[in-house]
């Protein structure tokens, strides 16, 4: 579907915003944003103050739309300086946007440095996610993502958090208590997000990719840490695509994933630097390069 769109047209841009996002015309999305970055560099000396901040802002909508296909410097820039802007999309889910850009690095060493780069932003991040206070210390303090997670921090730690304990602090927290609903909703889905920059993508819990398996005949997906099972209607729509010859091929792939799988939650189990780690990182490094 082609999308016709004038990058000078305030109301153009932010009432097609919405059909864009929920769509998913990420291509759409990303032309946009290129195009508003290029006019607002241009004109910035000429534009009024008021309007050049209104474009900044859609510029910075269009740009958490299309996440994944913007550098690395840009991502964080938005996240650093417009995550306010984030929060005002309804249902967005950042982890989902963050991931698709993730699996483009082969390297989890370079997965890694990105999310710590963002776990730093979002320590430091000022935007705010609450209009309630938080009591910090026996003063008022304001609701925003730093001071909720300096809340989060010293009831549990920096270290990855179980989801006992996340639920225990998120029902039983004063601060959590003094939010509205639609506040807590924003301030679960801030620390689910933050749990998952914490685990390394060399782990299994913290392994990006999506990894289709079967397991005792039955077909589930691992995902996010988790094996899921299937919707019954995909289910039925593989075993229809199997029964007509398709899948066949990819048996060996099917055991090489399994394999892959095991040795990545084998690995954590041995220290650092240890000869038995080295091993098994040497052989899950051979594996995803085919040789």
């Amino acid at each position: 579907m082609a999308i016709k769109f004038n990058l000078e047209n305030l109301s153009d841009l932010t009432e097609g915003f919405q059909l864009i996002y929920e769509y998913g015309y990420f291509n759409e999305a990303s032309q946009i944003y290129d195009g508003l970055d290029k006019l607002l560099t241009k004109d910035k000396e000429r534009q009024e103050p008021d309007l050049y901040r209104k474009f900044n802002h859609l510029k910075a909508k269009y740009g958490f739309a299309c996440l994944a296909s913007l550098t690395e410097k840009e991502i964080l820039e938005l996240l650093k300086s417009h995550l306010a802007v984030m929060l005002e999309i309804k249902d967005y889910d950042l982890w989902e946007n963050l991931k698709r850009y993730l699996v483009v690095f082969s390297d989890y060493k370079e997965r890694d440095r990105v999310k710590k780069d963002i776990r730093n932003i979002l320590i430091k991040n000022q935007a705010r996610i609450t209009k309630t206070n938080l009591l910090m210390d026996n003063k008022n303090a304001a609701g925003t993502v730093e001071n909720w997670l300096r809340d989060y921090h010293v009831n549990l730690g920096l270290e990855p958090v179980d989801q006992l304990k996340f639920e225990e602090y998120f029902i039983g927290s004063p601060n959590i208590k003094r939010a509205a609903a639609a506040e807590k909703e924003k301030i679960k889905s801030l620390f689910k997000f933050y749990e998952r920059l914490k685990l390394s993508s060399n782990s299994p819990k913290g392994f990006e990719e999506k990894v289709l398996m079967e397991i005792n005949g039955k077909l589930q997906v691992w995902n996010d840490g988790r094996l899921e099972d299937f919707d019954p209607a995909e289910v039925k729509a593989v075993e229809d695509l199997k029964a007509r010859g398709f899948f066949k091929e990819n048996e060996a792939e099917k055991v090489e994933n399994e394999q892959l799988l095991e040795l990545k939650t084998l690995a954590p189990n041995y220290p650092p630097g240890s000869l038995e780690r080295k091993a098994v990182e040497e052989e899950i490094k051979k594996m995803e390069l085919g040789i």
